[in-house]
């Protein structure tokens, strides 16, 4: 496909002006009991419907048309709007958690999560398991630090958030987390050039950038910061130590050698739990990949 293919808009959801009469909301529970022909999400529209009326049938309601095609074309407005979709837990319930990989705007705006496991129920606006976050760089006109009216630091993160200043020459990061007049930005000094194929920039806990140089090659004992790790334990065994007070930032671990099942290693958890164990995580399956993120209070597996 192309982008030029892009279909037509929808300006208005479906019947959107209809009256009472002609219009009502498709119910979720069975109306066969209740409201003979009448339609339901469980149902569609029901057996009686597609019986002739010569024999005891009864025509689909043109209002349960109007509804559903309301309902449906509602959500494709709100789509091509770029709508934001945040936490309900009244839905989450509904349909047992949301999936992994699901998408959810903040409730405060501004930045996103995405959930890393399925059937995921717990709310990440209130720091619920599961569920790991991320933001966009966005642009601001000067010095952050109250000027006009600022720019928040994004809530319940520990100072991630990044921005540009509006000729691009500029990057602020988030030292202390707040509202538009108490959030503390640095500008960022230094080179950010030359760091190679799968570089990255991460917040180190402390409010300070810090950049990965892509997959770092490891085949001795050492304290980990932040980034991705070629483990060889084709020489022997080894331990990767997590750091004690961590951030929200992952860490990712990939077999170099495929040397993983013969000689495991250790990743250490430095005085915090691995997936709720208060136990060192013994690695001893080869061809692997896996994720470790820390969510505030433990280690979360990928």
């Amino acid at each position: 496909m192309q982008a030029s293919q892009i279909p037509v808009k929808f300006p208005l959801p479906f019947a959107a002006d209809a009256q009472s009469g002609y219009i009502r909301p498709i119910p979720t529970q069975s109306q066969i009991l209740t409201s003979p022909g009448a339609a339901s999400l469980t149902d569609g529209f029901p057996p009686l419907t597609f019986i002739p009326e010569g024999a005891g049938g009864t025509p689909p309601f043109g209002k349960d048309m109007n509804g559903i095609l309301n309902q449906i074309t509602a959500w494709i407005q709100w789509a091509n709007a770029g709508g934001p979709v945040t936490y309900d837990a009244a839905f989450s319930a509904s349909i047992g958690g949301y999936p992994k990989g699901a998408y959810l705007t903040s409730a405060s705006g501004g930045s996103w999560w995405v959930s890393i496991v399925d059937n995921n129920t717990t709310n990440p606006d209130a720091g619920g398991a599961g569920w790991a976050p991320f933001s966009f760089l966005q642009s601001y006109a000067g010095n952050p630090n109250g000027n006009v009216a600022g720019h928040a630091g994004v809530p319940g993160q520990s100072a991630p958030s990044l921005i540009w200043d509006t000729t691009d020459t500029v990057l602020w990061v988030c030292k202390t987390t707040g509202t538009s007049s108490t959030a503390v930005w640095t500008p960022v000094t230094g080179p950010l050039s030359g760091l190679g194929i799968g570089a990255g920039l991460f917040n180190d806990g402390s409010g300070n950038l810090a950049a990965t140089v892509g997959a770092v090659y490891v085949n001795s004992s050492i304290t980990i910061a932040p980034g991705s790790y070629l483990v060889d334990t084709s020489a022997g065994p080894l331990t990767l130590t997590l750091p004690a007070t961590p951030s929200k930032t992952p860490f990712t671990f990939i077999d170099a050698t495929a040397s993983w099942g013969s000689t495991p290693w250790t990743l250490a958890r430095n005085g915090n739990t691995i997936m709720g164990q208060a136990s060192d995580l013994i690695v001893n399956v080869a061809d692997q990949q896996f994720t470790a993120w820390f969510n505030g209070s433990d280690w979360r597996l990928v």
